[in-house]
């Protein structure tokens, strides 16, 4: 899912913004796709190589905090 808080606001980021701000997740996704493609311009691979990696944070985050032992 998709998540967008205001950190000026809401610091503990409790409210999911992003539903009600689509223009600016939109934006950022994009900024976002283009700075990737940067990257792999400028490193000269030819696709995104987090791509098919599932990120330490979300689903697995339990099992990332216990593996590095933090908290």
């Amino acid at each position: 899912p998709v998540e967008l808080y205001d950190l000026t606001t809401d610091k503990a980021e409790q409210k999911n913004i992003a539903v009600c701000q689509r223009e600016t997740v939109n934006a950022l996704q994009a900024k976002m796709e283009l700075w990737i493609a940067d990257m792999l311009r400028k490193n000269n691979l030819d696709e995104d190589p987090l791509k098919y990696t599932e990120p330490p944070l979300g689903a697995n985050w339990d099992k990332f905090v216990a593996k590095h032992k933090y908290w």
